[in-house]
């Protein structure tokens, strides 16, 4: 059985002085993600994050200390 989940990889996504962590397959999905994270968390500014170019945005892969980076 295909496991989606093992799939999924740790990203910071950060615009400005707010980040959130998510889990996404790369990092395009990871700043899609990230967009609807951060406009859950600040609605006033919604529109300006939705907005936004994504180079306003940092994306970082987090690597866990317990695990290995991903194969490509």
């Amino acid at each position: 059985m295909f496991d989606q989940a093992s799939k999924l990889k740790e990203y910071r996504v950060r615009v400005g002085h707010c980040e959130v962590s998510v889990r996404a397959r790369d990092v395009q999905e990871a700043l899609t993600v990230g967009r609807r994270k951060l406009g859950q968390e600040l609605p006033r500014l919604y529109d300006i994050i939705r907005m936004l170019k994504p180079v306003r945005f940092q994306i970082d892969y987090v690597v866990a200390s317990n695990s290995h980076p991903p194969a490509r």
